[in-house]
């Protein structure tokens, strides 16, 4: 079975070499989709083969040399070489996405989902390039099974279930499966609908079912909900986009549960829009986290909340903790900016800060003793600062600072990689030494965005900014194959 897999990779991979047509965005998977899927991951394989760009790389002849070095027969080589040439001498449809389901049983049981192309020629692939056997057949069914895992297929679908049964139990389930018998209620659902018509490379639906799973449920049952919240009515939509030069992932909170949104909603009116104040001690190449904050509204919100109190428990003095936490938050009246400006340790240069809007020293009064011989703590102007600076005075503005237009959201957290180039030199072994250089030398910078309404919106910029980033993972690999 290894060796299957590893001829099944190979061919996954070569599917990619080829510029594939556009299809319709409902599959005919969609009506067997289990309903206990508590995690679902749409795969666009379509989109992938674009951007890989693999027609113009070398990939696809040192794939043929390659095969030319398998220690397989002259009929396995030619069938391999057939395929790499013409993706579409698989059988298996992959300009429709791909979808993979987890069962929400905790038993690990996985069915993945594709369409098929021509039956009778993944049948001769398997057979001329498989090591587990031919291809089976049982009343219009066609199967290959060996030690739980199970791929089979008719001329519509194919689906490959890993399940610890025996095979004639395994093949009845998926006689059942692939006739339709098991109609399926999750396809009908407005989450499942959206992920289905995404147009990400890749999405992900983690459902509420998730959290049924016994090891999941009961240690949730250790922390109370809020009244009139389930997390059986919430789902997440996570969305990858794949861009020339970035990465963009948007995830949404999905739920029809009234008390759900209200409880969003309610959440939501705790953090205002960023305004200018206190940008300008953040670096552009550096790392910043912003928010604006209703500090007094906040407590409000959560010191009566069953989660938090559950949070906290009942240890000696977490009373007295918790009162002064709460004192201390309820001074916070607007921009919050946590900031690292500088990561130079070889020279032992570190410049960082954490700034707030408050309508006290509280604060800062509460940080002068435990911190004021490693950094600089103060308030002035409704100011509170914690500032680990070289600069004499430390509301002094940085050289590249942030400035409105470019912060968005409620919630804004922005990451330059350039901040790490200089520990390089400072990690312990080669191998930290050549991961940090790989970090840097690949990603440009980060932006976390919560945009309110449960959605929020991840950027990652690459240094090649004319490429797609599967293009630059593929000019990697082909520079490592022989």
């Amino acid at each position: 079975m290894t060796k299957y897999c590893k001829s099944m990779a190979m061919l996954i991979a070569a599917v990619m070499i080829v510029l594939l047509s556009s299809c319709s965005s409902k599959p005919k998977y969609e009506s067997m989709i289990p309903d206990d899927s508590a995690v679902l991951i749409r795969l666009d394989v379509k989109q992938m083969a674009e951007q890989c760009n693999f027609e113009k790389s070398d990939v696809k002849d040192k794939m043929l040399k390659a095969v030319d070095g398998e220690g397989k027969s002259a009929e396995a080589k030619k069938v391999l070489k057939k395929v790499i040439e013409d993706p579409a001498e698989l059988g298996v449809d992959l300009r429709v996405p791909v979808l993979a389901c987890v069962s929400s049983k905790g038993d690990g049981s996985t069915t993945v989902f594709a369409e098929m192309h021509d039956a009778d020629k993944l049948t001769q692939f398997i057979n001329a390039a498989g090591t587990q056997g031919s291809v089976k057949t049982h009343e219009g069914l066609s199967f290959l099974y060996d030690n739980g895992v199970l791929l089979a297929y008719n001329d519509n679908v194919l689906c490959i279930t890993t399940q610890n049964d025996s095979e004639e139990r395994a093949v009845k389930a998926a006689h059942k499966l692939l006739g339709g018998e098991e109609a399926s209620t999750i396809s009908q659902s407005d989450d499942v609908d959206r992920l289905l018509s995404s147009d990400g490379i890749a999405t992900f639906l983690i459902r509420g079912e998730l959290y049924e799973m016994p090891e999941l449920k009961s240690e949730l049952a250790k922390t109370p909900m809020p009244k009139g919240l389930n997390l059986k009515d919430m789902s997440v939509l996570c969305d990858i986009q794949s861009k020339k030069g970035s990465v963009v992932c948007t995830v949404d909170l999905l739920t029809k549960s009234d008390a759900w949104k209200a409880y969003i909603d309610q959440s939501d009116k705790l953090l205002q829009p960023i305004t200018d104040d206190l940008l300008q001690y953040a670096s552009k190449k550096g790392m910043a986290m912003m928010a604006n904050i209703d500090g007094k509204a906040w407590v409000s919100n959560v010191k009566d909340n069953p989660s938090f109190k559950a949070l906290v428990g009942e240890e000696a003095g977490m009373a007295e903790r918790v009162a002064m936490a709460e004192k201390l938050m309820s001074t916070v009246n607007g921009n919050m900016v946590v900031c690292i400006n500088k990561l130079d340790m070889a020279n032992n240069d570190i410049q960082a800060g954490c700034y707030v809007k408050t309508t006290d020293s509280s604060i800062a009064d509460m940080a002068q003793p435990l911190l004021g011989t490693v950094a600089k703590v103060g308030y002035k102007d409704n100011t509170s600062y914690i500032a680990m600076t070289q600069a004499a005075d430390p509301l002094q503005a940085v050289a590249e600072p942030f400035s409105k237009g470019d912060v968005k959201g409620k919630f804004y957290f922005y990451l330059d990689f350039s901040l790490f180039k200089g520990l390089a030199s400072m990690a312990r072994t080669g191998v930290q030494a050549m991961a940090l250089k790989g970090v840097t030398d690949t990603f440009s910078n980060m932006e976390i965005v919560y945009l309110g309404g449960g959605k929020t919106e991840m950027t990652l910029n690459l240094c090649q900014a004319d490429k797609y980033p599967l293009e630059s993972l593929m000019e990697a690999v082909s520079a490592n194959l022989n």
